[in-house]
């Protein structure tokens, strides 16, 4: 009795010193990560990404809308989507400008605003247009808006979340692209069956209004904090001006290029989800083809979970054996889309109906091009940008962004005109091939960055340190 006694304490011990531990260290993890903040970020990036839903999911409605007055093909909805493909080109490379402009305080605050206010209201005028002019006018104001998102986030995380913590919020921020992606659609399949598109749109437009004056006062609280202690570190003597490779000096090396290449081809293929609807419908016929094109940005939710899940366990040995598997399941996003052509209609007619089986094989396949495309488009681009620009981090995102976005102007048009005149079969061809060469040009880009140095370039593959010029004045 008296062994079973001191065992029974001799374990509870353990097991309170096993949780006290346990909780300090937990502890110790949520004030190292500020996951409030994190929250607030993703919640913004979510709602921006909902509210480009109200273009995605009208394309299909406004054919059948009493109160659209023009005439309404899937031609016209190309142009739609170029008109707002370049609106958002100019808004990236803008206000990119903008925020780094504006300075650390103030810049980042004012691409959110513009961000979710803007996004606000463009859906409050696209719920009330009745023409092809108007809906054109509302989708690209839309995008311009949008286009503060990823800038002001990007400075905003650079500037209140810890160095060791930039890759999973940048992660996090990927993440809450493809929810918005995924749960505006199915907000909208879910609604459509009670409300009109425009009704629907209306509902965006005061959510984003509401919820982004929620977001704008607790991360103008945050900025104002992380202002001031870098303000006393520089009285102070202590603080240290982040250094990195000028833009001008990354300009100079190729290997930029064949980033800014590969990333225009990937935010073609990323954004096919703007007109994803309209491919399903081509594919199948089903009536059902708004909720049931959510199956592409599932698999980028999905694929953007994986990394995140694989990061924080350590499964990645380094960035670079990281960024090579990203290469790598780009090249299956290619073998995707090539199943897709094989199950496309072969003539431009409008498909009947299609079987359960064939629309569960077209899912299939859409969401293992979404997996496989999203880790790349989402982290390459941007942890590049963080790392070359420093105090220019948004201008240079903004400068990718706006290439990307010129390129996908002309794009849509040609791809939505492709199958509108050609066959869908033709343009899922094309979306094949661009992720053959997205992937290619990629695998060039790394296998230069282990052999060169971009402006003082890569301790390791992905890391750019400043630019450090020779004894003899040469890089």
């Amino acid at each position: 009795s008296f062994w079973l006694k001191s065992q029974s304490i001799d374990c509870f011990r353990l097991a309170t010193h096993s949780a006290t531990t346990f909780f300090s260290a937990a502890h110790c993890i949520m004030e190292a990560i500020p996951f409030g903040l994190i929250f607030m970020y993703f919640t913004s990036f979510t709602l921006t990404h909902i509210s480009c839903q109200v273009i995605t999911c009208s394309l299909p409605k406004v054919a059948v809308d009493p109160h659209f007055e023009s005439a309404w093909s899937v031609s016209a909805a190309g142009i739609l989507l170029g008109y707002a493909s370049v609106a958002a080109a100019f808004g990236y490379v803008s206000h990119g400008f903008i925020i780094d402009s504006a300075g650390n305080r103030y810049g980042p605050l004012f691409g959110l605003m513009f961000s979710m206010w803007g996004c606000g209201l463009s859906a409050l005028l696209m719920s009330f247009s009745t023409s092809v002019l108007q809906l054109t006018i509302g989708a690209a104001f839309l995008r311009f808006c949008y286009a503060a998102g990823m800038p002001s986030l990007l400075k905003a995380i650079q500037l209140t979340i810890p160095f060791e913590h930039h890759g999973l919020a940048i992660g996090v921020v990927g993440f809450a692209s493809r929810t918005g992606a995924l749960s505006g659609r199915s907000l909208f399949g879910a609604l459509l069956g009670h409300f009109s598109w425009r009704n629907i749109a209306l509902m965006v437009s005061f959510t984003l209004l509401a919820v982004g004056s929620l977001v704008l006062t607790v991360v103008n609280c945050r900025l104002s904090k992380a202002h001031q202690i870098a303000t006393s570190k520089t009285l102070s003597g202590t603080g240290k001006k982040a250094e990195g490779a000028t833009l001008g000096c990354v300009a100079r090396e190729p290997a930029t290029w064949l980033m800014a290449v590969s990333f225009a081809f990937l935010c073609w293929l990323m954004h096919t989800d703007d007109f994803m609807p309209l491919i399903f419908f081509g594919l199948t016929g089903s009536p059902n083809s708004i909720p049931l094109s959510g199956a592409f940005p599932l698999g980028s939710l999905v694929g953007m979970m994986a990394n995140t899940v694989a990061a924080s366990h350590g499964w990645f040995r380094s960035r670079q054996s990281r960024d090579k598997l990203y290469v790598h399941i780009i090249c299956i996003a290619f073998l995707s889309f090539a199943c897709l052509s094989q199950l496309a209609p072969p003539a431009n007619v409008v498909p009947e109906p299609s079987g359960a089986g064939h629309i569960f094989w077209v899912s299939v396949m859409l969401f293992i091009a979404g997996f496989c495309l999203a880790p790349g488009y989402y982290l390459l681009v941007n942890i590049y940008c963080m790392e070359a620009g420093k105090d220019d981090s948004a201008t240079l995102v903004g400068i990718y962004e706006f290439i990307a976005f010129c390129s996908k102007g002309a794009a849509d048009p040609m791809l939505l005109n492709m199958a509108d005149t050609c066959s869908w079969k033709a343009t899922i061809g094309t979306l094949s091939l661009l992720a053959l060469a997205s992937g290619i040009l990629l695998h060039v880009f790394h296998c230069r960055c282990e052999v060169i140095r971009v402006c003082g370039l890569l301790a390791e593959p992905g890391g750019l340190e400043r630019y450090d010029h020779g004894e003899d004045g040469n890089g």
